[in-house]
């Protein structure tokens, strides 16, 4: 079953490449053979335009070739660069969509042309190796791995535990998948986000909206804006708790995102720090329009 898997990476990695052109090659063949054998002016249209059609493809797949062979002998120049990225990028992006985690990766990296043809073809196959690369090495930094750290990772057996989960196989489902990778992420590399994620809470940078009015005794309704992943405005309401030495923390009661229907959520407000680990103190003394908090909540 490994074997197959690693020569399908490399079967449909190469039809991944190349079937466009062959397809289009061979119905201008076809088409040009026909338009030498008869006057129909249709049929001699339909073999021009093919020819064009294929001259394009064939002259940029070679172009790209001449620019990756000699990119991967580290001859490469500007515009080569700019050629592979105009290729690779897309399939590129849409990988590190397709991993838990994401990961950090530019041209320069010498597996980056061999990642954005292997997603073109096998997404989930290619997605999968680089999340086990990440939970390995608690990094989504891939500017080290390498074509041979991809093989070893696919022949192994942690890999065809995160297939199985990945793809379905005996009732799992990808939620588990995603969860599976969170508690290693969170567990093995004390990874606090990851810890967040595997429980469902959240962390986001908020906009304070409403001004805190330190003469009331009685508890006030405060309300936060943020952006959510998907550029939306998000708007979170919670209410504040007195402590006896006059400060005061904030309980999260419910939030709305954009045209999205209210809904609860459960959380609390902390001020903000850029290390919440150097966190002391998680209460206010006072809060204004304006002012950067710290909201932990459940997604």
């Amino acid at each position: 079953m490994k074997k197959l898997i690693l020569a399908l990476v490399a079967v449909l990695t190469a039809m991944g490449l190349y079937a466009g052109e062959t397809t289009v090659e061979k119905l201008h063949e076809h088409y040009s053979a026909e338009a030498n054998k008869t006057d129909n002016p249709l049929i001699k249209e339909v073999a021009k335009g093919l020819e064009e059609k294929a001259s394009t493809p064939t002259q940029r797949v070679k172009n790209l070739n001449e620019a990756v062979e000699r990119w991967s002998n580290g001859k490469a120049s500007e515009a080569d660069k700019e050629l592979i990225k105009s290729n690779d990028e897309p399939f590129i992006k849409e990988l590190q969509n397709a991993t838990v985690y994401g990961f950090q990766m530019d041209i320069d990296n010498p597996s980056y042309h061999f990642l954005a043809t292997g997603s073109a073809s096998l997404l989930s196959v290619f997605s999968s190796v680089i999340d086990l690369y990440m939970i390995q090495h608690c990094t989504n930094d891939l500017s080290k791995i390498t074509p041979e750290d991809f093989k070893n990772a696919g022949v192994s057996r942690e890999y065809g535990q995160l297939m199985h989960m990945k793809y379905g196989f005996m009732g799992t489902t990808k939620d588990a998948y995603k969860k599976y990778i969170q508690a290693v992420m969170a567990f093995n590399c004390s990874d606090q986000k990851a810890l967040l994620d595997y429980v469902d809470v959240e962390t986001v940078e908020a906009t304070v909206l409403t001004n805190y009015d330190t003469q009331k005794s009685a508890s006030q309704i405060m309300e936060f804006s943020f952006h959510n992943k998907k550029g939306i405005e998000c708007h979170v309401f919670g209410e504040t708790y007195k402590f006896e030495n006059g400060k005061f923390g904030i309980h999260l009661k419910k939030q709305k995102c954009g045209t999205d229907a209210e809904k609860e959520v459960e959380g609390s407000v902390w001020p903000f720090v850029d290390n919440v680990e150097n966190q002391l103190d998680t209460t206010f003394s006072s809060l204004n329009v304006g002012d950067k908090v710290k909201i932990f909540k459940t997604k």
